[in-house]
């Protein structure tokens, strides 16, 4: 089992708490949820995170606790900025105070999103940034985890137009369960090649895709499938996992997330 230094795959990882956006497929003009899921809270006393979004493509209908946060009652108190639906802006401000604080994982927040008839491909939500302190206020590290909606490709660009530069997707669901799609695209045939790391840097599983021709593969049945076990078909736990993407020369990593 191989090794490679992890803060040169990705300095950001934090070994905290984690916050984590879906990645899920979705057709353009529905409705659809983005749940936001937490992993390793322990105590938290305060937790603060800016999101924004494609506005041109994704419209904000509405914002509501998830099972984490919902069971805690009258024990959360919620502040939003801006308050007004449709939000304009394509950001806003979530505040949640917990009197004696919340432990836990699991789907803290689902916001729901109106999608643009015309929107294809990616359409990103992100985590701006983040904060939270434990109910002594001291500061808990947080990672995040960025998501959005996979959106059909039209017939004519997956077949005929290619992509004009390479890409890591992120993967969907994320967080995930049983298994998780990993799309991507190359603007020409090249070698493909994707691994996975756990956070001690050490390679649990190996794709290797062999030579690929130029496109997008980001739909069920079109990109990766990670089934989240290991090369030895063992099931591997919860927690933080890299995906480290090699098309070419070009290579990218994001993060995905395990919630078993």
């Amino acid at each position: 089992m191989s090794t490679i230094p992890l803060l040169l795959l990705l300095p950001s990882l934090s070994f905290g708490m984690e916050l984590a956006l879906d990645t899920k497929p979705a057709k353009p003009g529905e409705k659809s949820f983005l749940i936001l899921a937490v992993q390793g809270a322990e105590d938290v006393g305060e937790l603060y995170f800016k999101l924004s979004y494609d506005w041109e493509n994704l419209k904000l209908l509405g914002v509501k606790p998830g099972p984490l946060v919902a069971g805690l009652g009258e024990d959360a108190i919620f502040a939003m900025n801006p308050e007004d639906f449709p939000d304009r802006s394509g950001r806003f401000r979530f505040d949640i105070v917990v009197a004696g604080g919340f432990s836990g994982e699991g789907p803290a927040m689902m916001f729901e999103f109106d999608i643009s008839d015309s929107a294809e491909g990616f359409v990103e939500v992100n985590i701006e940034e983040a904060r939270a302190v434990d109910t002594s206020l001291k500061s808990i590290p947080v990672g995040l985890h960025n998501g959005g909606f996979v959106l059909p490709v039209s017939v004519e660009e997956e077949q005929v137009a290619l992509p004009p530069r390479p890409a890591l997707l992120p993967n969907f669901p994320n967080p995930f369960n049983e298994g998780t799609w990993i799309p991507f695209q190359v603007p020409r045939t090249c070698r493909v090649r994707i691994k996975i790391y756990n956070i001690l840097g050490q390679v649990v599983r190996d794709m290797d895709l062999g030579v690929v021709k130029g496109g997008y593969y980001m739909g069920v049945g079109r990109a990766v499938y990670w089934d989240g076990r290991d090369d030895d078909g063992r099931l591997l736990g919860s927690g933080v996992y890299l995906i480290k993407f090699r098309g070419g020369k070009f290579e990218q990593v994001r993060k995905a997330l395990i919630l078993r």
